[in-house]
């Protein structure tokens, strides 16, 4: 598994210098949906130097854009676990690009197809 999508929270994470995240993702391709990336943008109160870290951070990731694919599964997504909308978006782009998702939000195993689909993570 060389490719991993990154929830906002584990994204949040690294940003903390958490060191037993930053060694499960090495070597390993990081994906982002675009959600992640407007959350993380949109995070209140960030200093220059926070936010300076944070455009540091996206450039190293790939960001899934929304397309017609990815709306279908986020919209299926929603209907069928109850999601949130950004929820359901981020899981749909893990989905379609067959990608694991790795978060530390709990909610997301209810909507894990399989046990590689979702990886929890519990600091």
């Amino acid at each position: 598994m060389n490719n991993i999508l990154l929830d906002t929270n584990i994204l949040i994470y690294l940003l903390q210098g958490d060191k037993t995240v930053r060694e499960m993702l090495e070597e390993k391709t990081w994906y982002i949906s675009f959600v992640n990336e407007m959350e993380l943008l949109m995070k209140p109160n960030v200093e220059a130097l926070e936010l300076k870290a944070i455009e540091a951070l996206l450039k190293e990731c790939i960001i899934i854009e929304m397309n017609s694919s990815v709306k279908k599964q986020a919209i299926l997504n929603g209907r069928r676990f109850r999601m949130k909308l950004a929820d359901s978006i981020v899981l749909a782009a893990a989905q379609i690009n067959n990608i694991p998702l790795l978060t530390a939000d709990a909610e997301f195993k209810k909507a894990a197809l399989d046990n590689n689909d979702v990886l929890l993570y519990i600091p």
